[in-house]
């Protein structure tokens, strides 16, 4: 008899539409931190801030007819295919990575130095002695600098069933399948790389990115402000899209326009953004300093939020924002040199650089020639829909870390000593980003 003690422990829990080519100019350049020198104009999102995309109004209703764009067809769904897969290390699947090498079972020669097996017979300290037969309970911790796709069996081809942040925890839950491993996460079973765990004992904090996901308190004006019921939301029911393992709602309104939607709660959103300014020193200094401009930093990314898309993401179908527009997988299906991922309208030279800087996953112009910044891409939808997913479980979004990376680099240079920023001047150079 095989006897296994089950601890199981909870995990780790920022477009719209398009432009036409010569609407939106090709992207922002984006100024690095570091340069204590005044941007120029180089440095910012073309007119001052990003793309005005005609999404709806801060106050959820409909917004403006005053951007046109041929919508042309969706592309087809590209299983596994965004992200730094083609050029990464390892083969990295999607936005979240799945290094694990061919479905087959077989030694990968390309997996990572070092990962050995993960089944192994060392007791840990959670071991309980009831015999030879007894396995070890055995944690480790995710080390995928975005986060780790766990999927419902050993290869690429399952569907992805949850995502788990870098450190997340994870209980082994049997043996390995080839390079893929069996593991209990957030009380949710499935498998991942092996050659992304490391022995909990072992792991080391640094080799992830960025700040630890925010778990305090979050304001709640910022819930109150998002608290807008998207305007597709009129007649909705139940329904299911391929890839989404989530529940999402099949929505008609304005007269029979239909719409598949996963729209986050107020909630969630909050927590996105409450963790994405962290990636702002000279407003997240502002928390403690001077609460008061903090919330006000915090209101300037859900304005933006509900402007752009009214925290809609739309799976599939259809978006009336004064002119109808085919969206698939968060993204307007046929667009050109916006293509901007929902919720937030990040772009593909935001994630890029903040890829390449701050995570360390894909060289910036590697991942720009796999999504390309002149057309629509499979690559580029599929890794919104990733995105979306592996955030809706988690306590952080990697699009608004990312957009809110990117507004640091652009306001950086005045704030040399963040921890001494004057927080007016923080959210109204924020407030010039956005909407001047």
């Amino acid at each position: 008899m095989r006897l296994r003690m089950m601890l199981v422990m909870g995990g780790l829990l920022w477009g719209c539409c398009d432009c036409k080519d010569n609407a939106c100019g090709g992207g922002p350049e984006v100024k690095r931190g570091g340069d204590q020198s005044a941007p120029d104009g180089s440095s910012r999102i073309p007119d001052g801030g990003l793309p005005d995309e005609g999404s709806s109004n801060p106050d959820g209703s409909k917004p403006p007819a005053d951007v046109q764009q041929d919508p042309g067809a969706p592309g087809q769904d590209v299983s596994d295919a965004a992200g730094p897969d083609a050029s990464g290390p390892d083969g990295l699947d999607g936005a979240g990575a799945d290094v694990a090498g061919p479905d087959d079972g077989k030694p990968d020669a390309s997996s990572v130095d070092g990962v050995g097996d993960l089944g192994g017979d060392s007791a840990g300290p959670d071991a309980v002695d009831v015999g030879p037969d007894v396995p070890d309970v055995q944690w480790m911790a995710a080390t995928a600098p975005d986060w780790l796709n766990m999927r419902d069996g050993p290869g690429k081809s399952y569907a992805v069933v949850r995502a788990i942040p870098c450190g997340g925890q994870v209980l082994l839950d049997g043996a390995a399948d080839g390079n893929w491993s069996p593991v209990i996460f957030d009380g949710v079973s499935g498998w991942v790389s092996s050659a992304l765990l490391v022995e909990l004992a072992a792991f080391d904090p640094k080799v992830c990115p960025g700040p630890p996901a925010y778990e305090g308190e979050i304001p709640g004006s910022l819930v109150t402000a998002l608290d807008v019921k998207p305007y597709v939301e009129q007649d909705c029911k139940p329904a299911t899209f391929d890839g989404w393992p989530f529940q999402a709602l099949k929505c008609t309104y304005n007269g029979g326009l239909k719409v598949t939607v996963a729209d986050p709660s107020p909630e969630l959103v909050a927590q996105w953004i409450v963790d994405a300014s962290q990636m702002i020193p000279a407003l997240w200094a502002q928390k403690t300093k001077d609460p008061n401009q903090w919330k006000k930093g915090l209101k300037v990314f859900s304005s933006h939020v509900l402007y752009q898309s009214s925290r809609i993401f739309p799976l599939e179908g259809q978006v009336d924002e004064g002119t109808i527009y085919i969206f698939d997988k968060g993204v307007t299906a046929g667009c050109s040199t916006g293509c901007f991922c929902r919720i937030n309208s990040l772009m593909r030279q935001q994630w890029c650089a903040y890829a390449d800087d701050l995570l360390g996953i894909q060289k910036e112009s590697e991942c720009l020639a796999l999504y390309s910044t002149t057309q629509w891409t499979d690559e580029w939808a599929e890794h919104c829909l990733d995105n979306h997913r592996a955030a809706w479980t988690m306590l952080q979004n990697q699009h608004f870390r990312a957009m809110a990376w990117w507004a640091n680099e652009q306001i950086a240079w005045k704030f040399p000593d963040p921890e001494n920023a004057d927080g007016a001047t923080v959210v109204s150079m924020l407030n010039g980003l956005f909407f001047e």
